[in-house]
């Protein structure tokens, strides 16, 4: 069967195919040509033997397609294609295909992935003293033959190992990173948060959230803990929040991060809504509020808006941000409130990165549950 060229309408999957994994490519019957009349599109599908003992061997299944004229000639998202198609799959849920992707589909319009350089990192043990902190200070060591290093010495070291933890994160080695962000608190030593507070902080932070990312789950909450159980103020413990928003929701636990979420709001003293169904008065008239306030910019108006400086209200953005994640498979009515909250705190105090999330979720809104899908676009553009 898999070695079969004539055209036969509305094949079903042979089972030696159905086991290589290829979906059945069903053609519509012809009119009144002839089989041997037909010019057909062939695509050609290289499978392994499946089930088989013994050394891999490869067979050819050799599929046609017909087109009666160009109008009946469909890809598999239901789009007419050109008269040279490029040969192309077929979606295993898909009604109909000849086998070739339309134009906007074509090769010319695929995104080229971008190359991810991975830089060499140095280890830990392997970083050098700074040239300012000798090896033994005063020719000092303790009763267990550790060198005692002095306090500028250990914000030398610290600052080091942070800025090589930072490096290693930008680099997505989220694992090397905590290693370093760790060994920057130890070489602080246990009154490291007098020694250098501000060094301390940010490595206990970007700690957590390498942590997190690195899947270490034990540790990051260890240093959540460490930063949220002290004297700090609110914009001090805002990255141990966010930190801790997104293991929740990755936990499953959306719920408990936007009522996070919301706390951390008010603490910014910032406005926040009740974690709690929203009334259809209430969405309306907040729709109706944004709706005045944005008036009739245009997207490119919207796009040359200032840029935000408010340093709570970027923080308030960002915490917004996550709670409209989260609220969404939570607390579904939310979801507009929280995103008319962005886009009004946008329009007020300026753009940023929050802000495209804003108007495209606002978009959403607009063309889903508001009727208006071409504001909706401008608002997504």
């Amino acid at each position: 069967a898999l070695h079969k060229s004539e055209v036969i309408p509305n094949v079903e999957m042979t089972e030696t195919w159905a086991r290589a994994g290829a979906v059945a490519h069903q053609v519509p019957p012809p009119k009144d040509t002839a089989a041997t009349n037909i010019t057909p599109d062939t695509l050609s599908i290289s499978v392994g033997s499946v089930g088989s003992v013994g050394p891999t061997t490869t067979h050819t299944a050799t599929a046609t397609a017909t087109d009666q004229d160009s109008q009946s000639a469909h890809d598999t998202f239901g789009l007419h294609y050109e008269d040279q198609p490029w040969l192309g799959g077929v979606f295993p849920d898909a009604e109909r295909s000849c086998g070739g992707v339309s134009a906007i589909t074509g090769p010319d319009q695929y995104v080229v992935p971008a190359q991810i350089k991975v830089p060499e990192l140095t280890p830990i043990n392997e970083l050098e003293l700074p040239p300012n902190c000798p090896s033994i200070v005063d020719g000092q060591e303790n009763d267990q033959g550790s060198i005692i290093f002095s306090d500028e010495c250990r914000r030398t070291l610290a600052r080091r190992s942070l800025e090589a933890g930072l490096d290693a994160s930008k680099s997505f080695a989220f694992d090397i990173a905590a290693d370093h962000f760790m060994a920057g608190r130890k070489e602080l030593g246990p009154n490291g948060w007098s020694v250098d507070p501000k060094t301390m902080l940010d490595l206990t932070s970007e700690g957590a959230n390498a942590s997190y990312r690195a899947g270490d789950v034990n540790q990051m909450d260890e240093l959540i803990e460490d930063v949220l159980g002290r004297e700090l103020s609110i914009e001090e413990k805002f990255r141990a929040y966010e930190t801790k928003m997104l293991a929740e929701q990755a936990a499953g636990n959306y719920r408990v991060s936007v009522s996070l979420g919301l706390d951390v709001r008010r603490k910014l003293g910032l406005s926040a809504p009740p974690n709690k169904p929203v009334s259809k008065i209430s969405f309306l008239a907040m729709y109706l509020k944004t709706k005045r306030a944005l008036g009739k910019r245009t997207p490119e108006e919207i796009a040359s808006l200032p840029i935000m400086t408010d340093n709570r209200q970027i923080m308030g953005q960002r915490i917004m941000g996550l709670i409209v994640t989260g609220s969404y498979p939570s607390q579904p009515t939310l979801f507009p409130l929280c995103t008319f909250l962005m886009v009004n705190a946008s329009l007020r105090y300026g753009i940023n990165a929050s802000s495209c999330e804003a108007f495209s979720n606002f978009g959403v809104i607009l063309s889903a549950a508001l009727g208006d899908p071409q504001r909706g676009r401008e608002m997504g553009k």
